[in-house]
C-alpha cells in the first residue's frame, strides 16, 4: 500500500510565489493595455474635437461680412448664408440675410466649455466640453494698406482688443485660432490662421494706393 506524499512548506511557498508572479504579469499586461487604449482614445477624441472646431471656424470666418466683437475668448460676427447665389441680377445685401453667430468660452464648474450660438435668444451648442482648455483662443490681425508708393506692401498688425470700434473691427482680415485642449493627462495644442476674404475685399477701397 502506497502512502500519499504531502507538500512541504517550501513547495507551497514556491507555488504561491510563482502564482503571484503570474497574476502580476497578467494584471500588468491587461490593465496596462486598457490604460494605453484609454489614453489613445482620449487623444483621438481631443484631435477629433479640435478638427471639428477649426472646420467650423474656417467655414464661418470665410463667409464673414463683418465682425461686431473680438476678444480672446469671445467673438461675434455676421456672415452670409452658406447657400450659393443663384443669380447676380439685382444682387445686394438685401438679397442675402446675414446671420449673427457668437462664439463664447466659459467655465462651468470644473469643465471648460466653448459655445456656438446663433443670435441672442439661442442657447447654442458646445463645440467642445473638456476638462481644461486655453482661454485665449482668438487673435485678430488688422490689414493696414499703404497710402504712398514709398511703402508698397500691406501690413498686418495685431488687433488691440481694448479698441472695439467698428472702424478697427472692419479691417480685421486675418484670424489666428489657438486651441489647447486637455483631458486627463492628454493634451492637444493646435494653431491655425484663417483668412477672411470678404472683409479683405471690402477693405480694398478705391482710395487706397496699392500700386
Amino acid at each position: 500500500m502506497m502512502r500519499s506524499r504531502a507538500f512541504t512548506l517550501i513547495e507551497v511557498l514556491m507555488a504561491f510565489a510563482a502564482g503571484s508572479i503570474l497574476i502580476g504579469i497578467i494584471y500588468f499586461f491587461h490593465f496596462g493595455l486598457i490604460k494605453t487604449w484609454n489614453r489613445t482614445s482620449d487623444k483621438l477624441d481631443l484631435n477629433s474635437i479640435a478638427g471639428i472646431v477649426l472646420d467650423t471656424f474656417a467655414r464661418d470666418l470665410r463667409m464673414t461680412y463683418r465682425i461686431s466683437e473680438l476678444r480672446p475668448d469671445h467673438l461675434i460676427l455676421q456672415r452670409f448664408p452658406s447657400e450659393p447665389v443663384q443669380s447676380w441680377e439685382g444682387f445686394g445685401l438685401d438679397n442675402l440675410q446675414l446671420t449673427t453667430w457668437e462664439y463664447l468660452f466659459r467655465k462651468e464648474g470644473e469643465r471648460s466649455v466653448f459655445i456656438r450660438r446663433q443670435g441672442i435668444g439661442d442657447v447654442g451648442r458646445p463645440l467642445f466640453d473638456v476638462a481644461n482648455a486655453r482661454k485665449d483662443i482668438f487673435t485678430g490681425y488688422v490689414l493696414n494698406l499703404p497710402r504712398d508708393k514709398g511703402d508698397p506692401f500691406p501690413r498686418f498688425n495685431v488687433f488691440k482688443t481694448e479698441d472695439q470700434s467698428p472702424a478697427e473691427l472692419k479691417r480685421v482680415t486675418l484670424m489666428r485660432i489657438h486651441l489647447n485642449l486637455k483631458a486627463g493627462t492628454d493634451q492637444v495644442d493646435l494653431v491655425s490662421k484663417i483668412f477672411l476674404p470678404i472683409i479683405y475685399g471690402n477693405v480694398l477701397q478705391p482710395d487706397w494706393n496699392v500700386e
